[in-house]
Parts: C-alpha cells; sequence; structure tokens
C-alpha cells in the first residue's frame, strides 16, 4: 500500500461526473460543543470538501432520533457546500440501528421529481437511500447510499437481493459500506480482492465474516456470496471493472477490528454504466486516515457514454 493517494485529481474530462462513498464513523455522536468533536468534524468536512464530488453516498450519520440525524446530514452539507434537501426533507435513510445513510451533491444538479426513496427498518438492518438526479447527460442517473449489516453474512446474502431487485434497467451507482470481500474477477479468473483470512489463527470476530462450515477445522474462507449475487444480478463493482490499482478502504484504525487490510467500502453499477466508466481510487491522506476508520472510494464517469439500452 501507497503512502498517500491524493484525495483529488484532474478530471479526465471536463463533462465528467464525480462520485464518492464514504464511511464517517459515528458522525453526530458526542457533544457537539466538545473540542475534539468540534476537531474531527471539521476534518470530515475537509477531507470531503478535497474529494471534488458531485454525489456523495455516506454511511454511519448516527443518532438514535432521525430527526436529529437529518439535522446533523444538512449541517454537514451546509459546512461542505452541498446540497441535501429533497422537497421538504433531508436526504437521509433512517436505519432502526442508529447508524442512518444519506445523500449530498453539488448545487446546481437537481433531484428528478418523486423520485426520492428510503428503504430501512423492516427491510435492511441499516439502510438504503436512492435519488435520480440530473447530472447533465440525456437521462437522470440513480444514485444510492447503503450500509450492510456487520455481523450475519446470511443476512447481508439476503440483502443483497432486496438491493439487486431495486435498480434493474436503469443507470443506478450505489455507493456503499459493504461489510464482506468482493467477488468480482479479473481477466486471469483470479479475484479482484484477494481473501484476506486465509492463514489468519481463529478469533471469535471471524465468525461473522467467513462462510460456514460445520468442521470446526476446515480452512478459513471469505464469505463472498453477497459479492457474487450483487454481481450476478448485474450490479458490477467499478473498481474491478477498471481493473484499478487494489486500494484497502479499512484496516488501519488504531483499536479497530482485527481483520487486516480489506476493501469493503465499493461502488457498484448497473451495466447502463460500463462505457461511462473513466476512473476509480480510494482517497487516502494523513487526514482521511486521522478521521474515519473508512477511506472514501471515487468513482468517475461520463454521463455523455452511459449506454441507456444496457441489457
Amino acid at each position: 500500500m501507497s503512502e498517500e493517494i491524493p484525495l483529488t485529481a484532474p478530471r479526465t474530462a471536463a463533462n465528467s461526473i464525480r462520485f464518492a462513498t464514504y464511511n464517517l464513523l459515528d458522525y453526530g455522536n458526542g457533544d457537539p460543543e466538545d473540542a475534539q468533536v468540534r476537531q474531527r468534524e471539521q476534518r470530515l468536512v475537509e477531507v470531503i470538501a478535497k474529494l471534488d464530488v458531485d454525489v456523495l453516498a455516506v454511511q454511519e450519520v448516527l443518532n438514535v432520533d432521525p430527526g436529529q440525524a437529518a439535522r446533523r446530514l444538512a449541517e454537514l452539507g451546509e459546512a461542505c457546500g452541498l446540497s441535501y434537501q429533497v422537497g421538504d426533507q433531508v436526504a437521509l435513510a433512517p436505519a432502526a440501528s442508529g447508524f442512518h445513510v444519506g445523500l449530498l451533491w453539488r448545487p446546481g444538479i437537481e433531484p428528478v421529481r418523486e423520485s426520492w426513496r428510503a428503504f430501512g427498518a423492516g427491510e435492511f438492518w441499516h439502510a438504503l437511500a436512492t435519488l435520480a438526479l440530473d447530472v447533465g447527460g440525456p437521462t437522470p442517473v440513480t444514485f444510492a447510499a447503503y450500509h450492510a449489516d456487520p455481523f450475519r453474512p446470511q443476512r447481508r446474502f439476503d440483502e443483497a437481493f432486496r438491493v439487486a431487485s431495486l435498480f434493474h434497467g436503469r443507470p443506478v451507482l450505489i455507493g456503499a459500506d459493504w461489510n464482506n470481500i468482493g467477488a468480482e474477477r479479473k481477466a486471469d479468473g483470479s479475484y479482484y480482492d484477494i481473501d484476506p483470512y486465509t492463514g489468519q489463527t481463529w478469533f471469535d470476530e471471524l465468525i461473522h465474516q467467513t462462510r460456514w462450515s460445520d468442521d470446526p477445522d476446515a480452512p478459513l474462507e471469505a464469505d463472498r456470496r453477497a459479492g457474487e449475487l450483487l454481481r450476478r444480478s448485474g450490479l458490477f463493482d467499478a473498481a474491478a471493472v477498471l481493473d484499478a490499482d487494489w486500494e484497502p478502504t479499512t484496516g488501519y484504525w488504531p483499536g479497530g477490528n482485527r481483520f487486516g487490510p480489506r476493501r469493503t467500502d465499493a461502488i457498484r453499477v448497473t451495466r447502463h454504466l460500463l462505457p461511462a466508466l473513466k476512473a476509480h481510487w480510494v482517497a487516502r491522506s494523513d487526514t482521511a486516515l486521522a478521521t474515519s476508520d473508512h477511506l472514501p472510494a471515487v468513482v468517475e464517469f461520463e454521463p455523455a457514454r452511459i449506454e441507456h439500452r444496457a441489457g
């Protein structure tokens, strides 16, 4: 893993669009008047501003009260100079877990009327938010924010069916903390994401990430079923499609989990976007590393190159 990847880079084309996904690590938790809380939130604003994105999916807007969580997301949008309002509501999808997800976008990009949808309790452990935006191409593009179950491989698999059911037949980008290892393959047939659990000595938290076997001595194996389901359903990992340099998004946080470097934050797209994809990277800087236990993943695409009759 290289020392630093710039949070932003020159655009590949003047009319390109940048979309990022970012797990904010308990954003909204703690007293907003506390100096340490304010300092971390200022760093979040700095990281987001330097990403230079047009649309941003966020996870872990934390509050037991969804109304307060919406207010905090609105404050983040204001601080970053990003829009957050859909009609009379904030673009936040409430989660029964208290870890909500949301969308922010650059002023001048207009939401499509009646396209906002929020899915939470009863369908997802966390939540999913989806909104169609006019980003300048011949047709609107749907953007989504999602956060998968961190603890139950079977529920992640079941939730993947629901995610897949929502996005057929239109241009879609989903920014998410998928909480698992992807199943995309490279040209030589190997996995784009290597299995980080191979050869590890057992520790209890591995039960949440590895495939179940009735044999307690069976070799450890990442549970990739949710990723494989999404791939087969036509939701493709943009990083693997572009064969971008592999970079982890988690595994560096002091006192964090013991899984090691992994790429659990990714942007999935419908096949309509495949000819439009231009670049993908994981943004890493000293500020980003000190601000959240996840790094932002960013994709750039050209709306004019979207295939509107794909599949």
